[in-house]
């Protein structure tokens, strides 16, 4: 949601024949109530986005710990085949 700024004439103005082209800001109560509430309500999406995307990113950082552990199991059993393999291989070049 975009926040919108209200321009109005100042009183008097006639707009671009009188030469003048300065432009006033409303700031009636009921502009400042709209706009804050629009401004909560975008700080409200932003801060829910934030949750999600926070979320997501522990859920991966979870996920990536469990495959790291994963493969340092499967590096650990093929190190121990490697060096099983390695064994077989000098006790049958020693024969």
């Amino acid at each position: 949601m975009r926040v919108r700024r209200r321009w109005s004439r100042p009183s008097g103005s006639s707009g671009a024949t009188s030469g003048s082209t300065r432009w006033s800001r409303s700031s009636s109560a009921a502009d400042l109530d709209a706009r804050e509430a629009e401004l909560e309500q975008r700080e409200a999406e932003l801060e829910a986005e934030a949750f999600i995307r926070w979320e997501a990113l522990e859920e991966r950082e979870q996920r990536l710990a469990e495959l790291d552990q994963r493969l340092g199991r499967r590096e650990h059993e093929l190190s121990s085949y490697v060096a099983r393999v390695q064994g077989g291989m000098l006790r049958a070049d020693a024969l």
